[in-house]
């Protein structure tokens, strides 16, 4: 049986730089964490992911980020999703729900990723969803009768 600390045996590339490259799914993650706290937590961007088989492709990767409102019965509102594969970039960027039209764009790095995140974030349909669900989610806010009897 071979020794696994072997050096002899050891026949795979150097992989100590793992830690330091950053995912499309982390970017969209640390991304999307910055949304509760802006809006008092009244909506959460959450961010799922999941394997997808293309049919004789090969397998790759989607992430969804959608935008929810406790307090709107969890309302969900899906912004885009990222796919790619196992190499992680290129990375399509998919916007279903800008001006009627399902919007797509291809990254190729994490600064074209923060920058097309930037443009989805800032678009006018965006923001209208944005403000809709934060004055409903507002409105359903329980009061707090400060008076006493």
């Amino acid at each position: 049986m071979l020794d696994p600390n072997d050096k002899d045996n050891d026949l795979w590339p150097p992989l100590d730089d793992v830690e330091t490259m950053r995912t499309p799914l982390h970017i969209l993650r640390e991304v999307a964490s910055t949304l509760a706290p802006k809006t008092h937590n009244l909506i959460e961007a959450v961010v799922t992911s999941q394997q997808m088989n293309n049919s004789g492709l090969g397998n790759s990767f989607r992430q969804t980020l959608v935008l929810r409102a406790p307090l709107l019965a969890n309302y969900t509102y899906n912004l885009l999703s990222l796919q790619h594969d196992i190499e992680l970039w290129p990375a399509k960027v998919v916007t279903p729900n800008q001006s009627h039209t399902s919007t797509t764009g291809d990254v190729r790095n994490e600064e074209q990723l923060r920058a097309r995140l930037a443009e989805v974030f800032h678009h006018p349909q965006t923001v209208k969803v944005l403000r809709s669900m934060l004055a409903q989610s507002k409105s359903a806010q329980p009061r707090i009768n400060l008076t006493q009897p």
